[in-house]
């Protein structure tokens, strides 16, 4: 490599193309992940990435921002970075980003929905598009002023009904019915349940769980739901208010798994045994799921899939590419990117349920039984 005074000269996109024998468009298509007229073979592909990767090639954002007239870089607005679901979406959607040259700067807005203005901090940043992670951020108005300075906004498990930001969500109704169905089929009929109503996507899952029950001809009595805050605390502070009102459920159904893992310690410390008494069931699979005690059985969002669907989204807005492929899996019921509350294009994901060790077959005596962890 040839060297000026002080340093290397970087490398460029024409060195790759040279070294790899193809074209500068070749290199760029492969590189931006851009869709391309001409079919580029798996062999091509992987020679061009090898050779960027042994020249060492950056992308030179500087002078792809003058030449484009975009800064490369992606605005990311989460409520709460310390929630365990919204972290784990942050490693995917880097990993989007990165492989088509763009870097992002975070915004941690601690605050809920109703507050306003939370996207302000990213004001002054130069970003190309927003993505807007969760539902506890951005109310109405909020929504409405972030469209106003950003054109291209995507949101990812924002699930509020008359949004304007094109979202990537998990199907909720379909999760809730998977979790319901193991309750049922493993004789459970008294099912509690811990959400609240900070959030849509919460909200949208103890209707879910109230019409499910309903169709199945199964009441739920008012004092077997307990909401309380999107935490572990909250859901050990809520396990503690059913207990304390004496419900008599068999299992009970959470509406994430961090109120789940509250749940769990407050069972265990009142003495219930899980699940030889009570079974628990999760929403999310957050990594930490499969070490609680006993393991959490839950229903598993697809996080990388959501992350990488939604910031592809994003990045082929950007880009004028916004013509997306349907799967089995993925669906799509909308076609326009944007514009009113009923236009925005809005994909849904397919849940699975995982099935550890926190459920089993109802016992016979319910929560009336000896319940004392010692007991044989």
């Amino acid at each position: 490599m040839h060297r000026r005074a002080g340093g290397k000269i970087p490398v460029t996109l024409k060195d790759v193309a040279r070294e790899a024998e193809v074209s500068n468009t070749t290199v760029s298509r492969v590189l931006t992940g851009k869709v391309s007229p001409v079919m580029i073979s798996e062999s091509t592909r992987q020679r061009v990435l090898e050779t960027a990767a042994r020249l060492g090639y950056r992308p030179n954002l500087m002078a792809r921002g003058l030449r484009t007239q975009r800064s490369g870089t992606i605005g990311v607005l989460v409520a709460d970075i310390t929630d365990p679901f919204s972290a784990a979406l942050i490693p995917a959607i880097a990993a989007v980003f990165a492989a088509r040259g763009y870097q992002f700067v975070l915004s941690h807005a601690m605050s809920d929905s109703l507050s306003g203005r939370e996207f302000e901090p990213l004001l002054g940043s130069w970003v190309d598009g927003v993505l807007v992670l969760g539902d506890r951020v951005l109310g109405r108005e909020a929504e409405a002023d972030l469209l106003k300075h950003y054109h291209h906004v995507v949101g990812v498990a924002r699930t509020r009904d008359n949004t304007m930001i094109p979202s990537v969500n998990v199907d909720d109704t379909h999760g809730i019915r998977l979790a319901i169905e193991h309750l049922l089929a493993l004789g459970h009929r008294q099912i509690a349940f811990v959400g609240n109503r900070l959030s849509w996507d919460m909200d949208r899952r103890l209707d879910v769980f109230l019409s499910e029950m309903a169709e199945r001809g199964l009441s739920v009595p008012p004092e077997a739901i307990a909401l309380g805050p999107h935490s572990a605390a909250g859901g050990y502070a809520a396990a503690t208010r059913l207990m304390d009102a004496n419900v008599k459920p068999t299992a009970f159904l959470c509406a994430a798994d961090l109120l789940a893992v509250g749940v769990l310690c407050a069972l265990q410390e009142a003495g219930w045994r899980v699940p030889q008494v009570l079974s628990v069931v999760g929403f999310d699979d957050i990594p930490q799921a499969a070490y609680t005690s006993p393991p959490l059985t839950t229903v598993r969002q697809p996080v990388a899939e959501l992350a990488r669907t939604a910031a592809t989204l994003l990045l082929d807005s950007i880009e004028g590419e916004t013509e997306q492929e349907s799967s089995n899996e993925l669906r799509s019921d909308a076609a326009p990117l944007a514009g009113s509350p009923q236009d925005v294009r809005k994909v849904l994901l397919t849940p699975t349920l995982v099935v550890r060790r926190s459920t089993t077959s109802v016992h016979l005596c319910g929560s009336d039984c000896d319940h004392n962890v010692s007991s044989g």
